[in-house]
């Protein structure tokens, strides 16, 4: 079905009214499709936010604006736009990570290896150790729960590391991870800020037991790195290409605090 109109920007709004009331806020206006004559990108772009905007409004109308009411209208939504349900555990983790950077595209393109949630899992309520590239990574980790019988560690800051990063020429999260493989064999790391980070990771074999979020943002070597991730043979998740970040590292670790 196409929006029969001339690419009026009032009229392409009341045409995403109409479908969402016809057919639900889940997936209201998810099939949307912009009209041949005024189907530029940015307008085809546009029509999409507004599809997005028409769902949030409706489901905030309709439902109570407690916080766990908010987040679950929110999961819909992007379960609803990138089409992954949440009947998985590795599901629930695709839309969760999505939710905490906003992106719906997460969800689709998310990998991780096939032992990843049992291993993970298992690992959080063993009360392992966990090691962040980032305090910011660690500081969005709840201190509540399962988690709480975790021993986090960042050593970034660690003197030792700064003096390794200067001797050695390297940066002082890759520095900072060596460190972590001395002190913590088969640790948990939670990788969301450096590319660095996770190539030195994967530069050691202390690291062949570990469970690895593996999640660095950036432009330069990120894509690089998550690829070498998935080829490791470790156990890990990762999102493909430049997206990532602290956020969702922590939020990644907190849904798996959540099945523990």
């Amino acid at each position: 079905m196409r929006v029969t109109s001339d690419g009026n920007l009032e009229t392409l709004i009341r045409e995403l009214m109409r479908r969402a009331s016809l057919r639900g806020p889940e997936c209201a206006g998810y099939d949307f499709e912009v009209p041949e004559n005024g189907g530029e990108p940015d307008q085809a772009y546009l029509a999409e936010e507004i599809s997005m905007l028409v769902k949030a409004e409706l489901l905030a109308h309709r439902r109570k604006e407690s916080e766990g009411d908010i987040i679950e209208a929110s999961l819909r939504i992007i379960s609803c736009i990138s089409g992954v349900r949440p009947d998985s555990p590795e599901n629930l983790l695709r839309l969760r990570a999505a939710h905490a950077v906003a992106d719906p595209f997460v969800a689709r393109i998310m990998r991780m290896s096939g032992d990843f949630v049992e291993r993970a899992v298992s690992a959080v309520r063993s009360g392992c150790d966990i090691v962040f590239d980032s305090a910011m990574a660690m500081a969005g980790v709840y201190s509540s729960g399962v988690l709480k019988r975790c021993r986090m560690h960042c050593y970034v800051h660690e003197p030792e590391a700064r003096e390794t990063a200067e001797r050695e020429g390297i940066t002082r999260s890759a520095a900072a991870v060596r460190l972590a493989l001395e002190r913590h064999r088969g640790a948990f790391f939670v990788i969301g800020n450096a590319p660095t980070a996770l190539m030195e990771l994967l530069r050691h074999g202390e690291a062949s037991d570990s469970v690895v979020i593996g999640v660095p943002i950036g432009f330069v070597g990120a894509a690089q790195a998550k690829d070498a991730l998935a080829r490791s043979g470790l156990t890990y998740l990762t999102v493909p290409g430049h997206r990532g970040g602290s956020p969702m590292a922590s939020s990644i670790l907190n849904t798996i605090g959540g099945m523990a």
